[in-house]
């Protein structure tokens, strides 16, 4: 397994080579694939595919709602922001409750901030939300998609489709 000292010191001497002699070409032909090197052209991160994590807790009783409130209420308001691009709902049944995990997908952190307004980082809870949960984090954490391998997912539930008036 390749641990992340490894990856940095590949990273280092990459960097260094693209130094001396200029290009991007070394970085590229020495990155393995579904990686995406980093080059001035994509540097800023308000550019980059970013994931978007956020974590919450509801009793056992309440997280269907939740899941329920997350497929019908939250994804068609994502669904109108430009630049986002996907939502997953994950759940795990833990001491106590059930834990619930929100992974969004966007074209950069300008689109976030669509959603959020100036701070891409604030966790926005509705209060309808905020009445099924049991706790939530007030903040969400921002990733850079650095690789992106989807299949097919099996037994995750569709959202609904949702009419809406053009």
């Amino acid at each position: 397994m390749l641990r992340l000292s490894h990856i940095m010191t590949r990273r280092a001497v990459l960097d260094e080579r693209q130094n001396r002699d200029g290009s991007v070409a070394a970085i590229s032909a020495n990155t393995a694939p579904g990686v995406f090197p980093q080059d001035s052209a994509l540097q800023a991160s308000e550019r980059r595919m970013i994931a978007r994590i956020w974590r919450a807790a509801a009793a056992r009783d309440k997280a269907a709602l939740y899941q329920h409130h997350f497929a019908t209420r939250v994804v068609p308001h994502l669904e109108a922001i430009d630049g986002f691009s996907g939502a997953s709902l994950l759940r795990r049944e833990v001491e106590g409750g059930t834990e619930v995990l929100a992974l969004t997908l966007w074209q950069g952190l300008d689109s976030i901030r669509a959603f959020t307004g100036s701070d891409p980082d604030k966790a926005v809870v509705d209060p309808e939300a905020q009445a099924m949960l049991t706790a939530f984090d007030a903040t969400a954490a921002n990733y850079e998609v650095v690789v992106d391998i989807r299949q097919n997912v099996r037994g995750a539930e569709a959202a609904p489709q949702v009419e809406r008036s053009t």
